[in-house]
């Protein structure tokens, strides 16, 4: 039983496995985690949910049973992010999907230096590996952890970076900003 059905690989159908949406901070993530809309996540990981079911009507009318199967394939899956332009070795970087409500890709703040993420609006796109060998491969060597044991170095890039502090400085100056950065610490 393959992973891809039939009507996968109908004519004019829309790529599927790849999505694309604008970056946001995510401060809420873990540093391996990457914030995925829910339509995104749907489109992604829906094939592997239906062929898990054995159902896929109950994908596309996104069931209780199906949201359950989702957040497990989801769970157990590596995605890949691509942050153009592709300038350096870590403009790729795969992380553990997690859903999020919003219509944006959510990147934890410890890869915005590794990404070169301003927040100014920029795309980026989530790429799912579907192969066993690929997954294994994408936490084995895109991964922050993978691309630190290439190049150990890369661990000052992990740290905030000024424009994050700045930010947080400006946001401390109103009350109503204040009150949030306490919420979230």
């Amino acid at each position: 039983n393959g992973l891809l059905l039939p009507e996968n690989f109908a004519m004019g159908s829309r790529v599927m496995f790849s999505g694309r949406a604008v970056i946001v901070p995510g401060p809420e993530l873990a540093a391996d985690q990457l914030g995925i809309p829910q339509d995104m996540a749907w489109t992604l990981f829906g094939p592997q949910v239906a062929r898990e079911l054995g159902v896929a009507a109950a994908v596309t009318e996104r069931t209780k049973a199906a949201a359950d199967v989702l957040a497990q394939v989801m769970a157990r899956s590596w995605v890949v992010l691509h942050r153009a332009p592709t300038v350096s070795p870590t403009s790729l970087i795969a992380f553990r999907p997690v859903l999020c409500p919003d219509k944006v890709i959510r990147l934890p703040l410890m890869a915005t230096r590794m990404l070169i993420a301003d927040f100014d609006g920029d795309q980026s796109a989530v790429f799912l590996p579907l192969t066993k060998q690929a997954q294994q491969e994408a936490a084995q060597k895109l991964s922050i952890a993978g691309h630190l044991r290439r190049d150990p170095n890369l661990v000052a890039e992990l740290f905030p970076g000024m424009d994050a502090m700045f930010g947080l400085a400006c946001l401390s100056r109103s009350a109503k900003g204040l009150k949030s950065i306490t919420k979230a610490a």
